[in-house]
């Protein structure tokens, strides 16, 4: 899907500039610690209807879900199809997202279930417990956020996106709009999982790049109704370095929180 950019008015453009010139303020005044722990912590599950191995990290997930301070989100894979069942809600995007981590961490291989950390930590989907001691640490030992606001403003959804440091050798970050049905559930009654009920969290419907960010502070438009006729529940902004590098922002909303 593609999201035509709305050119602002100059009193919208006014509001835009006050609005993020107090938001920067904001940043500069608050502690470096503070910052870092305000954001949340992303968790990307790579997962397949035909992994029987997977059902555990699933339910794991849906309990993430429900952590305010955790963006949780499910990527079905492709490439367990051949296994004798074609998972209902894969994309080939997906299995390309999670290749490129493997190439940036200097893996070949992929799996499932695997979880990605922030964009950086990768961890086997079932162990739960160093999972959750990554988040944990995640939180301590990260630089400050930058700052993702989102508000409607009429017919708009407006972006803004804070000043900040990208890390060093970066050029770029990806600014990536992630939109997820926040419950699903499917009947399997072949391969592995034959037979059994499987329940999802969050689960990415679309993935789609809306610019490039440098460090300056920016601010993109969205209209309304291109979010809500998709009749998802929700969606995370992600600013992620190059395309498959460190998480260094993000914020979510549900669609409740938009009025058409």
């Amino acid at each position: 899907m593609r999201f035509r950019m709305l050119l602002m008015d100059r009193k919208f453009a006014s509001f835009c500039a006050i609005t993020g010139a107090i938001l920067s303020w904001m940043m500069l005044a608050a502690p470096a610690s503070l910052a870092a722990a305000d954001r949340p912590t992303v968790v990307e599950l790579y997962t397949s209807q035909g992994c029987a191995a997977c059902v555990s990290a699933d339910e794991y997930l849906q309990k993430l879900s429900l952590n305010e301070n955790v963006i949780a989100l499910t990527l079905p894979v492709t490439y367990w199809d051949y296994l004798g069942w074609k998972d209902t809600f894969a994309k080939p995007e997906f299995d390309n997202r999670q290749r490129a981590y493997a190439v940036s961490a200097g893996n070949s291989d992929i799996y499932t279930p695997q979880i990605i950390i922030d964009g950086e930590h990768q961890e086997v989907g079932s162990q739960t417990d160093v999972i959750d001691d990554v988040i944990a640490f995640q939180v301590g030992q990260r630089p400050p956020a930058v700052p993702i606001d989102l508000w409607q403003l009429g017919r708009t959804l407006v972006v803004n996106i804070g000043a900040g440091a990208l890390p060093k050798g970066a050029s770029t970050a990806t600014i990536w709009l992630v939109q997820y049905q926040s419950r699903r559930q499917v009947s399997v009654s072949a391969g592995e999982n034959a037979g059994k009920v499987l329940n999802y969290a969050n689960l990415v419907r679309n993935l789609t790049p809306l610019g490039v960010w440098r460090g300056e502070s920016k601010g993109l438009s969205l209209p309304v109704r291109d979010l809500t006729k998709t009749r998802y529940s929700g969606f995370a902004i992600l600013l992620q370095v190059e395309d498959a590098g460190p998480i260094i922002g993000a914020a979510m909303m549900d669609m409740d929180g938009l009025t058409q």
